[in-house]
């Protein structure tokens, strides 16, 4: 499959709803862009980690340290929003 038509995005929605706490419900929401790899590269993490290529960083989900991919995560992103 050419490299084009491998490009890859996650996105996470979170909403928390709380009745008698918040009036409205708090929706947040993060995204990633990436590409799927045709081999696995790296060893950490799990599911997909090996696969999902983050260009800006140079390496998989699976080569980066659980704070690097938290930092840049989309459940990450959501989570500081």
């Amino acid at each position: 499959m050419p490299k084009e038509a491998r490009k890859a995005t996650f996105h996470t929605t979170m909403v928390v709803s709380w009745p008698g706490k918040f009036e409205d419900d708090l929706v947040t929401e993060g995204e990633i862009r990436g590409e799927i790899l045709t081999y696995p590269q790296g060893e950490g993490n799990f599911g997909y980690d090996p696969l999902f290529f983050v260009s800006d960083k140079g390496k998989t989900f699976a080569e980066m340290t659980v704070d690097e991919k938290n930092a840049i995560s989309h459940r990450g992103q959501a989570l500081r929003k």
